[in-house]
């Protein structure tokens, strides 16, 4: 009986690596490991050769970002500088333009004539006009001539039209201070029912000197 065990022991080895090459060559087990490969394969190409270069380019994007960034604020700046220039310019040319217009010395007559013209046309009443002279103690301004004036007005648009003109003088003027009472009505000589209203103003400023030579 031994001899017929070992006999049948090798045909059931042959059955089994049958069915091993069998389920190899099954096209449906084929297509099972191809579909592993691929996969296998994909995710190496991604893993080692994709995702690299997607970081590589999501780094020079932020870089790129950055650099605008820093051309934007490079071209405001630049912007801003042309504007500052220009500026610049433009005061420089305005203050030879004032240089020309100013008088280059003090003159109290002209300066008065002036303010009597534009007090006339503005139909104001000058109670006081002076153009002070500095004291010991003051030290003389070469650039400004001061002055003050007082006068009357029955309406405020006189008084309006009197600050308009000054601006207007042939030289630059500042009002440094400027205080317009009411006086209470009073009654005229044309008849008791009619009042006069009279504003009395007291201004005080400077009038500009060139500082050209």
């Amino acid at each position: 009986m031994v001899p017929d065990i070992y006999y049948f022991l090798p045909m059931e080895r042959d059955d089994e690596m049958k069915d091993v090459n069998f389920s190899l060559s099954n096209p449906k087990t084929k297509f099972v490991l191809m579909i592993i490969i691929y996969l296998i394969i994909a995710f190496a190409f991604y893993w080692f050769l994709l995702k690299p270069q997607f970081q590589e380019i999501n780094d020079l994007n932020a870089e790129i970002v950055e650099r605008e960034q820093k051309l934007s604020l490079l071209n405001l700046a630049n912007r801003k500088m042309n504007l500052l220039v220009n500026d610049n310019d433009f005061m420089e040319d305005r203050i030879l333009q004032l240089q020309e217009v100013l008088p280059i010395e003090r003159n109290d007559f002209v300066f008065g004539e002036e303010f009597l013209v534009t007090g006339t046309i503005c139909g104001i009443n000058y109670t006081s006009l002076n153009f002070p002279k500095a004291s010991k103690n003051q030290q003389a301004s070469a650039d400004t001539a001061p002055f003050t004036l007082d006068f009357t007005a029955t309406k405020l648009d006189n008084v309006r039209y009197f600050l308009t003109h000054i601006y207007r003088f042939p030289q630059i003027v500042r009002v440094n201070s400027l205080s317009i009472n009411k006086v209470k009505p009073r009654t005229t000589a044309a008849g008791a029912g009619f009042y006069a209203v009279e504003y009395n103003v007291s201004i005080s400023g400077e009038i500009y000197l060139s500082q050209r030579k």
